[in-house]
Parts: structure tokens; sequence; C-alpha cells
């Protein structure tokens, strides 16, 4: 590889020699230290290649073995400098290039945030960029040590933080803190049912058991109290837990109109934006969000490598909508209704074991109305406070 590097900043020429001998054009070549490579010989046509400066002298071999040169082509820089030696506007847009690829190097291109989970990389690009760090920025002018001491006050959910610049790309290393369950609450109170049901399930963890298995109960009863009773008749008070399962019934109903409004696009303006270096060059005049309109904006960047240059295009749309009311067709009615029960269950029955279920739809002129019932078996137990009347002082 470096001798092909150095073959092609010298220049090189390829050509091929026909009739006359070749062996002796060779031998010629050999004793007139001329050097040639990519040497073949097919059918009585020698090809090969030479230095530029030694192209000259090989006709005076090929003359003496009666061989006929000819040039098939030039390769190197010298032959592409002179093929655009009058074109002075080119060497001084060269010159500009890399004096502008030095300049930049020396700024900050990309800032990247690794190792986040809770907080979001645009909070922390954000808070970065306010205090120094962003693209555009010199190298060495932000004083790292004293950021990253000052994001580790800012941010309490920040464990640990560095900030490393490699080349023109900076990377914001992030651990985040984790968070610890806080201690169990030791308040004295009850478990009731928050509806009605039949226990098919009860396990009590801490309190007095109240209820059996089997047992009806309806919203409110007593299923663990946090009031119990020593052995010595004596009481205390406690902090009751339990997990309760009953045998519930269930019933959800929505109604949905025939005529309902609808929203559309009436008209759309773009506005683009290039960024470079955190130099913003907007192209035309910045749509502004009004009322019954919607901004919406979308960031394209260069990448190279799997990095992100500093060169961007963003695009902001801005959308009128238009309000309109349209009536419903028997199916379209069916699939609103259907759509919003199920929306309705969803919220209201995870956690659940279904047992049985109907469902219903009925249409008229007006709407429809969806019903759906059933039984299931959900947990019923929830925490409530000791009443004051009931309540003891716990035993010293």
């Amino acid at each position: 590889m470096l001798i092909r590097l150095f073959r092609f900043l010298q220049g090189y020429v390829c050509f091929c020699a026909a009739d006359g001998f070749p062996e002796r054009f060779l031998n010629l070549c050999a004793n007139n230290r001329i050097l040639l490579w990519n040497v073949v010989c097919k059918n009585g046509v020698l090809r090969a290649a030479a230095h530029r400066k030694n192209y000259k002298r090989l006709h005076a071999c090929a003359k003496a073995s009666g061989c006929t040169l000819r040039l098939q082509k030039k390769v190197g820089l010298p032959f592409f400098l002179h093929a655009y030696r009058r074109r002075v506007g080119l060497l001084i847009g060269l010159g500009l290039l890399i004096g502008m690829l030095t300049v930049l190097s020396q700024k900050i291109w990309s800032v990247e945030v690794r190792g986040n989970e809770r907080l979001s990389d645009e909070t922390l690009l954000t808070y970065f960029a306010q205090n120094g760090l962003k693209p555009g920025v010199w190298r060495g002018h932000t004083d790292i040590k004293s950021l990253e001491a000052k994001a580790m006050q800012d941010f309490h959910a920040i464990s640990w933080l560095s900030v490393n610049v490699h080349g023109s790309s900076a990377m914001i290393e992030i651990s985040e803190r984790v968070e610890v369950a806080s201690e169990t609450d030791d308040t004295p109170q009850n478990i009731v049912a928050r509806k009605d049901g039949q226990l098919v399930v009860l396990e009590i963890y801490a309190g007095q058991r109240i209820a059996k298995l089997g047992d009806a109960v309806t919203r409110g009863n007593l299923l663990a109290s946090g009031i119990v009773e020593n052995k010595d008749g004596t009481t205390r008070l406690e902090h009751a837990r339990a997990y309760a399962v009953a045998q519930t019934r269930y019933a959800h109903l929505v109604a949905i109109k025939r005529k309902q409004k609808t929203r559309t696009i009436g008209s759309i303006k773009t506005h683009y934006t290039i960024s470079f270096l955190g130099l913003r060059i907007p192209l035309g005049c910045t749509p502004r969000e009004q009322d019954g309109k919607i901004l919406l904006a979308q960031e394209l960047s260069w990448m190279a490598g799997g990095k992100k240059m500093p060169l961007a295009l963003e695009r902001r749309s801005v959308l009128r909508l238009e309000e309109s009311a349209v009536l419903l067709s028997d199916a379209q009615l069916c699939l609103y209704a259907a759509h919003a029960l199920f929306e309705e269950a969803y919220d209201n029955l995870r956690g659940t074991k279904v047992l049985e279920q109907n469902a219903a739809i009925k249409m008229d002129s007006m709407g429809a109305t969806a019903r759906l019932e059933g039984t299931a078996h959900e947990n019923i137990g929830e925490a409530a406070a000791i009443a004051s009347g009931n309540s003891m002082p716990a035993e010293e």
C-alpha cells in the first residue's frame, strides 16, 4: 500500500510494446536501470508500467529492440495537477477547505448522553447547553470539572457523572441513583371491602381476622381489624395487611351519539431551518403556532460513521385544523361503541380474572349504547383508618 501511494504521488504511465523482440526490450530496460512493474506479455504484446520520467528513455530501448510503444493511460497526482494548472480557484478552494477543517476541528461538533433512564436526553442536553457545553463552542473553553460538580448538585437523581471530550465529540456519561423503597408505614389501619362480593380468598398478614371464606360482604364491611386482642385480654393497634379476593359482578355502559365532531387538516405550511454548529439559518419566514393549529417539528441530522454531525435540517410544519360534524353509518357507529366499551373495560378490569361476561350493542336513530356485564375474581381489600371511637391506646 505504501509503495502504491508513493507511485501515485510521483506519477506513472501504463504502456504496451508491440512487434519486435519483447525479451530484448526488457533486457535493455534492465541495463539502463529503468524500473518496470505489472509486466504482462500476451500474444506477443508486452504491457507494463513505469515512472513518468522514464517514459522518454523507453523509446530508445523500444527502437533498439524493434518494438512500437503506445501510451495507454497516465496515473498519479502530477497529471491531475497538470490538467487543472490554470484553474487557480480550485487550489484556493482547496486551501480554504483545509483551513476551515482545521478551525472547525477545534470546536465541539456533537454532544451525546449515555446511561440515563429517568432523566430525558432533551432535559440534560438543554441544561448542559445553558451552561456552555453545546455544539459550536471551542474545545477547552468550558471548565469540565466545574460543570460536572454543578450538574451533580442540580440533579439529585444522578449519583455519578463524567464529561469526556474525544476529538470533536463530547460524551456525557451518567449513572442514576437507585430508588430505595420507603419504609413500611406502621400507622394503625383496618382492611375493608371496597365493593360487594363473595370472598374466595382471604389471607391475613397482620391484624385480626374478621370475615371468613365464603362470606358475602358489601362495600365497607370489615375484613381484617387493626385492633388486636392479646392473650391477657388487653388490646393493641396494628397496621392491618391482608389479601382479599372476592367473586364480584361488574357492568359497564357507554353511549355514543350518531352525530360526531371531527377535525380535518385544512392547510399545511412548512418551514426549513439549517443548523450548523449552533448557528441557525432560516430559509424563509418562521411559521407560528396559533389557535386551531398544530406545530410539528422534526430535525434531520447528517450522520457519518454512526456519529451525529453538526449539520442538521430542521423542518417545522403548521397544520390548520378544521372542525366539522359527520353522521356515522351503522357500521361506523357499531365500531365506535365497541372501541369505547373496550377502553372502558380495559381500564376497570385490569388485574381481575373474568369468569363470564356478556356484551350487547343497541342502536337507534340518535346513537348507540354498548353494555358489558359479567362476573370476575378481583382483589377487593383496601385500607381504612380505624374509627376514633374504636381506637385504644397501644399496650405499653
